[in-house]
């Protein structure tokens, strides 16, 4: 227990240092570095996607009031569901893929979130599309 609380003050002088060298994570060559970056490109995509998400709930509530007499089931379960059953796959898609790769030192941890990221691109822009047309 000694020896780790000696490693701790050079460590956080080290995580420090490398964070104050650079203004920008992502142009880090270390899981810390790579940590960072993608923690922060997923909180923008994560809002990217709830825009998507709340847009393409609003046109189809929009939609189902004019074909509520037509006997179809409403678009919004639809959307509601998809987006469930979506973020299911998201996540046991991502967790396989980053496991799989039998990754040490942090680096599972970001082949997932490159994973998610990029699916969660693809779902933005499959999103932004329906009724576009």
């Amino acid at each position: 227990m000694r020896k780790v609380k000696q490693l701790i003050p050079p460590l956080l002088l080290w995580i420090g240092t490398s964070f104050a060298d650079q203004d920008n994570p992502c142009d880090g060559p270390d899981v810390m570095n790579a940590a960072v970056c993608a923690g922060q490109k997923l909180d923008l995509q994560k809002k990217h996607l709830s825009e998507a998400f709340d847009n393409a709930l609003a046109r189809a509530k929009y939609e189902d009031k004019w074909s509520r007499n037509s006997g179809q089931k409403p678009l919004e379960s639809f959307v509601l569901k998809s987006q469930e059953d979506w973020l299911n796959y998201r996540d046991s898609h991502c967790t396989l893929l980053a496991e799989s790769r039998d990754a040490y030192g942090g680096w599972s941890g970001i082949h997932e979130a490159n994973c998610v990221l990029e699916i969660t691109r693809k779902r933005i822009s499959f999103l932004n599309s329906l009724w576009a047309g």
